[in-house]
């Protein structure tokens, strides 16, 4: 390389790009003000503790996913069952019909529900119960439907085989509504663990069809009933929107407009749709009248409701819609959160046996649509950078911001509670965003996991006062999104994000670590009204590198700085900057960058910062001014007065190096050494 190429290299503005894996100074320095003040919070640093790429692996997580059901048929008088269940999300599905007069049993009149005259509000506690110790999550419905067999009256089948009549609705709609009453005192103690209450109540499975009570005025009563019973942070769905419609006055054909978008303190907020002819055909087996016109209603609506149900068979002409591809389009718009995993089972099938062929490039071509599927249901919380105060002290505040996408097809609709969890050398100490403290500057912004909405990147901030007790040393960060921020660990429902890392979930804390940072010593700053001694000793020296260079590409990677190139017709190099900051020559004695070359003999040139008079560093050359191995490479450069204040790093192109060829190398480090 001859010297006079400098001349045409031009200097570049840094912005921060840091290496994950860095020593003493892989971070930028906070400039601090002379005077350090109670609760100042330093710069924040962009930091690489984490892998911040997507998993294809499923995380189990509260309120979301394939749901298994558990049907019980409750009964007058003693002996009712408890059920254990033990899947993650479970789909309890209750049948009240022996309430009802029956006159095959020789019932002649409806049943209240009582402790007197059943003990099935006792059993009812007792699995309800066992799913919260199992840490499932239920969607709820009640129906007069024995075994939810769906005959209105005695059936034979196609096949010849009988049915015995299964729906026995009580006479009377005050019956309905004192069981209501009934099973909403139990619902109510275990808010933490209903996701929904599917309105049911109504004729074959209830689903709401094919039923001899069902009028607008019976509809009217059992919705307000519901909505009266069942705590305000769990929804209460109907079948479709016509019955939306029909309970609010709402007009169907005009459903999508301004004027029927629900705002929190609507007594229809929490109103929304559960579908069990999940995609079967173009108005999906009779859910919709108009699909678009609905579903545009139902992409607002489901944002703060639960929507899912049963992907089935499709019926009629066209291009089936029941398959992932598909759900890849409107499902980010239904906000589709749950589905039966054992139904339609041929459907499922279908999807574990076919290979995802979506645009989502994280799994086209990669993994199995039944993955795509599983994996997108609900929520799903990917983070994917985090900035934080890298040094600070106990009299200082400390801050990080959070970026978290939700890759999932919808956003969580319960309220849950964010903690900050800090953990090292000194103890643990937790901060529930709730219960922040003004006092002591502390804040949090974009806390609430309900508006991390679903395709969207949403920015947690928070400002934390730091104990004073709080010893030097190194400190890990957690964040624990959870439904009860006063339960510990797995207990109370938190939330796994879902990055390709195995250290990001802390089982014992149910929480997600997100990066780590240093408590120093008071003596470094001076604070406000006293004197300290040594303040000076607190600067480091730090690096920046400067990435705007179009030549190059850069990409931010837990194991450093990737840096791209291809070899050019008109221009086979240019320089990157990495300037220094607060490098005290009279400390610090030799800079030492590790890097991976992209092959060997490859050109890595390094200069000081003068165009005019620049020093060559050659020490990791060999006699052609070549690397000789595509190992992790050091290079040693003495600090001087020359080049304190950075370096020039450059690509030679040569022979090896074809227009198409684009070459990457890796910067893993810089560190200054005393």
């Amino acid at each position: 390389m001859r010297k006079t190429k400098l001349k045409k290299l031009s200097k570049r503005i840094l912005t921060g790009l840091l290496a994950a894996g860095m020593a003493v100074s892989a971070y930028s320095t906070p400039v601090k003000a002379a005077i350090t003040c109670e609760h100042d919070v330093r710069n924040l640093t962009d930091i690489y503790d984490i892998n911040y790429e997507e998993s294809l692996e499923e995380v189990a997580n509260p309120y979301r996913g394939f749901y298994k059901s558990e049907q019980i048929n409750y009964k007058r008088g003693t002996g009712n069952e408890v059920r254990n269940p033990k899947n993650n999300f479970v789909h309890l599905r209750l049948d009240l019909s022996d309430f009802s007069a029956n006159p095959v049993k020789g019932y002649d009149s409806d049943c209240y529900i009582t402790d007197e005259t059943t003990d099935m509000l006792k059993a009812l506690r007792g699995t309800l119960d066992n799913c919260r110790k199992n840490h499932a999550t239920v969607v709820v419905r009640f129906a007069y439907d024995y075994k939810y067999g769906g005959y209105t009256e005695d059936t034979t089948d196609s096949k010849g085989k009988f049915h015995k009549r299964s729906v026995w609705e009580p006479q009377s709609i005050d019956t309905v509504l004192q069981h209501q009453d009934a099973v909403g005192a139990v619902l109510r103690d275990y808010e933490d663990i209903i996701a929904s209450v599917e309105c049911g109540v109504f004729g074959k499975w209830g689903e709401m069809h094919g039923s001899q009570i069902l009028t607008d005025k019976n509809l009217k009563k059992v919705m307000d009933k519901w909505l009266e019973v069942i705590p305000e942070n769990i929804s209460v769905t109907v079948r479709t929107p016509e019955l939306y419609c029909r309970y609010t006055g709402a007009d169907i054909q005009e459903l999508d407009s301004e004027d029927y978008k629900t705002k929190p303190g609507d007594k229809t907020y929490r109103v929304g749709i559960f579908n069990d002819g999940y995609l079967g055909s173009k108005s999906d087996r009779g859910t919709y009248k108009n699909r678009e016109t609905e579903i545009s209603w139902i992409e607002d609506q489901s944002t703060h409701t639960l929507y899912g149900g049963e992907i089935v068979l499709f019926e009629g002409k066209g291009t089936p819609l029941n398959n992932a591809e598909y759900m890849e389009k409107e499902a980010f718009r239904t906000h589709t959160s749950y589905l039966n995993i054992g139904w339609n089972d041929h459907v499922i099938d279908d999807l574990r046996e076919s290979t995802f062929q979506g645009k989502d490039p994280k799994y086209s071509g990669k993994t199995s649509s039944f993955t795509y599927v599983q994996n997108h249901l609900g929520y799903r919380y990917v983070v994917d950078g985090v900035k934080l105060t890298k040094e600070t002290t106990n009299y200082e505040n400390f801050a990080a911001e959070v970026s978290i996408k939700n890759v999932g097809f919808a956003n969580v609709v319960k309220d849950m509670k964010t903690t900050v969890i800090i953990e090292g050398e000194g103890g643990k100490y937790e901060y529930p965003v709730s219960k922040l403290s003004k006092d002591k500057k502390e804040s949090a912004e974009n806390a609430d996991p309900r508006n991390w909405l679903a395709g969207k990147t949403s920015v947690l901030k928070v400002n934390l006062d730091l104990p004073e007790k709080m010893k030097e040393g190194s400190y890990k960060v957690y964040l624990r999104v959870a439904y009860d921020e006063n339960k510990k660990g797995i207990e109370g429902y938190p939330v796994k994000f879902a990055n390709d890392d195995s250290s990001i979930w802390n089982e014992t804390l149910g929480a997600n670590y997100l990066g780590k940072f240093k408590v120093v010593s008071e003596s470094t700053i001076e604070k406000e009204g006293a004197k300290v001694e040594n303040k000076t000793s607190s600067k480091s020296p730090s690096y920046k590198i400067d990435k705007s260079s179009s030549f190059y590409t850069f990409s931010d990677k837990k194991d450093g700085c990737h840096i791209s190139y291809t070899k050019s017709k008109t221009e086979n190099w240019k320089n990157i900057a990495v300037n220094f900051s607060d490098v005290d020559t009279s400390k610090y004695k030799k800079v030492v960058i590790k890097v991976v070359p992209s092959r060997k003999g490859m050109n890595l040139g390094i200069t000081n910062q003068d165009e005019n008079k620049p020093v060559f560093y050659k020490d990791h050359w060999d006699k052609n001014n070549q690397f000789t191995s595509t190992k992790e490479q050091t290079i040693t450069i003495n600090l001087d007065s020359k080049n304190k204040n950075g370096i020039y790093i450059y690509c030679d192109a040569t022979k090896n190096d074809t227009p198409s060829g684009e070459q990457t190398f890796v910067i893993k480090s810089i560190t200054f050494k005393k």
